[in-house]
């Protein structure tokens, strides 16, 4: 997903500090440059884990996705959502 300043927002399924996931940015380059990759979130678990679908953007700058597993109160297996200001 892209932003309006051209940066890019994803995820992955696997992977991070504890390996159950990460939201990504690439920041835009400036001029000539090239995009530089930041972590946005590292999924624990409590927080849900293995964030997959595509993820929204709202007007005011907040990113929303889902996650397979939801967070520590997730009782056998019901989806996750996760919202957090860029």
């Amino acid at each position: 997903m892209f932003d309006a300043s051209g940066n890019i927002y994803g995820t992955t399924y696997l992977g991070g500090e504890s390996g159950l996931g990460t939201v990504f940015e690439l920041v835009a380059p400036v001029g000539t440059g090239k995009y530089e990759e930041r972590v946005f979130w590292n999924f624990n678990g409590t927080d849900g884990s293995e964030p997959f679908a595509s993820l929204l953007l709202d007007g005011v700058g907040k990113l929303y996705g889902t996650t397979l597993v939801g967070g520590s109160t997730d009782e056998g297996g019901a989806s996750g959502t996760v919202s957090s200001s860029k």
